[in-house]
């Protein structure tokens, strides 16, 4: 039935002028649906900058990079005593933010007064600054697109008159990104053992050896669960539910914090070997930034040199229960990474 229906169609002249007459249309329309003849528009200026040729490349600048409790304050006072240097505090912190402002010095930061020393040669850059850079998106790669940050960064990068030093503490799964837009700057890469820093993080309220990382979340003051929940999205074996204590998470960040470090710093330095032979370790420092210093400028950053006590470790836990928690991560870096991760740093 639908066969006849069908021929019967197709031998209507009526029915045969339309097809051609949809044909002819069809046709028409071809010919003028060249996607070349609609003309590219100019990209509007707020989403131009990323496009360009960076403005600046950060030549002449000296990033630090380093993870929370490892000396990186300390090592942000000693650039500032040198003549002709501007370091800046922490430039990503939250705190920098329009509105905001630092209502205490850390005292575990001694001889520290202002944060906020040498933000004053650049004007107010409140309109770039973004609180989310001090909790999301912490990793970061060549291929990510963020125009604010990177003007941001290129003018405390590019101050006039002086060195400037950015000391950051939360750069150190960014750096691969850092290096694309700036790839002139000096990267220097400062690190702790994983136990002195895991017990510098910890307050005065008891974290016990038993802990979850649940019960972690009211003791943890820098902010190791929200980075482990962020970075998550890119090594998903971070994330705080598989671990049965948090210094499992601690560990496994400094250690991909580490490797970070090491690929992508011009210079790794450790905080031990520092605060051990300040004068020493800067001079070297210095001079593969391309800055060497006299040996009284050396011996003046010598003279501040007041370390804490080191080896606070073993009071929180044996060594057998620090190193089976670490092999265990190690193995799961193995196999995430399919390297071998078993020489300690």
């Amino acid at each position: 039935m639908i066969r006849r229906l069908l021929e019967r169609m197709l031998a209507s002249y009526r029915f045969r002028d339309e097809i051609e007459a949809m044909i002819r249309a069809r046709a028409a329309h071809a010919r003028f649906s060249d996607p070349r003849d609609v003309p590219l528009t100019p990209l509007p200026a707020r989403y131009e900058r990323m496009s360009r040729a960076p403005r600046c490349d950060g030549a002449g600048a000296i990033f630090i990079t380093a993870r929370f409790r490892t000396g990186s304050t300390f090592l942000w006072q000693l650039f500032n005593q040198l003549d002709g240097f501007a370091a800046f505090y922490e430039p990503l912190n939250e705190r920098h933010g329009p509105g905001r402002r630092w209502d205490h010095v850390d005292q575990t930061h001694r001889g520290v007064t202002d944060y906020r020393l040498n933000f004053d040669r650049v004007g107010d850059l409140g309109h770039l600054h973004r609180e989310a850079w001090a909790f999301d998106k912490l990793y970061m790669d060549e291929g990510d697109w963020d125009p604010d940050l990177h003007d941001y960064i290129a003018a405390l990068a590019s101050v006039s008159g002086v060195v400037p030093v950015l000391q950051f503490n939360r750069v150190d799964f960014r750096l691969r990104w850092l290096r694309a837009y700036f790839p002139a700057a000096r990267i220097v890469h400062l690190y702790r053992s994983p136990r002195e820093q895991w017990m510098s993080c910890l307050g005065r309220e008891p974290v016990t050896r038993d802990m979850s990382p649940a019960a972690f979340e009211v003791h943890d003051r820098f902010y190791l669960l929200a980075w482990a929940r962020d970075l998550a999205r890119v090594y998903p074996f971070l994330h705080p539910s598989a671990h049965r204590h948090p210094y499992a998470i601690h560990y496994m960040i400094w250690r991909l914090s580490h490797a970070h470090g090491a690929r992508f710093g011009d210079i790794s330095i450790a905080y031990e070997d520092l605060v051990a032979d300040v004068g020493g370790v800067m001079a070297d420092v210095l001079a593969r930034c391309g800055y060497p210093q006299s040996p009284a400028a050396l011996g003046r950053l010598a003279a501040l040199s007041d370390p804490p006590a080191i080896g606070k470790w073993p009071s929180f836990a044996p060594a057998s229960w620090f190193e089976e928690i670490e092999a265990d991560c190690d193995r799961i870096l193995e196999a995430a990474f399919s390297a071998s991760f078993t020489d300690r740093a």
